[in-house]
């Protein structure tokens, strides 16, 4: 919680959970507590919170609510497009207004990844947040980010601090990196009633893998504008860029922020995304895809360990994987 509030978030409590799904789910549970009876969620084209019955239903992606009941209801706004800012920005605040006309006060928050993961790798921006925020606050609309991916992989240990949206945040989560996850919130969000709760909150093994993986980050000196996070994040795109103009054909950016790097390969199609995944596991290297139209392969280096040495390895096993894709 020092780490949440270093910027003046105000961030009082923290409950543990063993998934990123659980923390995104009981993040949920506070806001509607909260802003009972309101029933609705905005969130963005593409999201993805987990999946849990309520975690998919706010998910993006149809194949991951198959067969399951919609449990929340959910109003979608487009995410910033790198391409066309002003645009992106511009509709997404027109759709906002909209919908808060539109179902007044029966919006229980606002969902946001900072820097959408499964949805593809794209980052938002101070400005293209600020714009929205600023109207959720005037509609006492609570703002939830999503971090379970992206923290510890920007320049500062979350990314609403990397992009200066510390006021904007009410609940946080986080996961993956830290091995045990949470879910961070103020002390005006605490529930008064006896919502949550867990049987495996968090092992005495997890939370201290956790707090040791926090030290190593500040002693590798992966925070800064000069850190490593940056530095190699930087590195690594740069390297993608020289591919691109080596295959301009079969990989193309943007390429992610910090150490979340992603490029699109081919026309952008799952079937070409999934055909190169195949050419790079049997060469030694292992990517995930995310984002629909385009499709995209994305590597999330580990930030402490990750040496200039790696990605150049992975960078020389991707030359020879593209050169495959592009004979095929």
């Amino acid at each position: 919680m020092e780490l949440a509030a270093q910027s003046g978030a105000k961030l009082d409590h923290c409950l543990l959970s063993t998934s990123g799904a659980m923390a995104n789910e009981n993040a949920l549970k506070i806001a509607f507590h909260h802003k009972a009876p309101a029933d609705r969620i905005i969130a963005f084209d593409n999201a993805f919170a987990g999946r849990t019955l309520a975690t998919a239903s706010l998910t993006d992606k149809a194949a991951y609510r198959s067969g399951l009941p919609v449990t929340i209801n959910v109003d979608y706004l487009p995410f910033r497009d790198s391409a066309n800012p002003e645009r992106s920005q511009r509709w997404a605040v027109d759709e906002l207004h909209r919908l808060i006309k539109r179902f007044p006060g029966k919006h229980a928050a606002f969902w946001a990844e900072p820097i959408a993961g499964e949805g593809g790798y794209y980052e938002g921006s101070t400005e293209f947040f600020t714009a929205l925020c600023e109207p959720l606050r005037e509609a006492g609309i609570p703002i939830i980010f999503d971090e379970v991916q992206s923290f510890s992989r920007t320049s500062r240990p979350f990314a609403f601090q990397h992009l200066g949206l510390d006021q904007f945040a009410d609940i946080v989560t986080v996961g993956k990196i830290t091995q045990v996850c949470a879910t961070l919130y103020g002390e005006a969000f605490n529930p008064t009633g006896p919502i949550l709760s867990q049987t495996f909150t968090g092992s005495s093994a997890s939370i201290t893998t956790g707090l040791s993986m926090l030290e190593q980050m500040e002693a590798n000196q992966c925070f800064g504008e000069t850190g490593k996070n940056v530095e190699l994040g930087n590195y690594f795109r740069q390297a993608l860029e020289h591919l691109s103009s080596k295959y301009p054909q079969e990989i193309r950016g943007p390429f992610g922020c910090g150490m979340m790097v992603a490029f699109t390969p081919g026309d952008g199609s799952f079937e070409q995304a999934k055909a190169l995944m195949t050419i790079m596991y049997e060469k030694g290297i292992l990517g995930f895809v995310c984002g629909a139209n385009p499709t995209r392969i994305r590597f999330l280096p580990p930030p402490v360990v990750t040496t200039r040495e790696h990605i150049d390895l992975a960078i020389q096993l991707l030359d020879q994987s593209l050169q495959q894709f592009s004979e095929a």
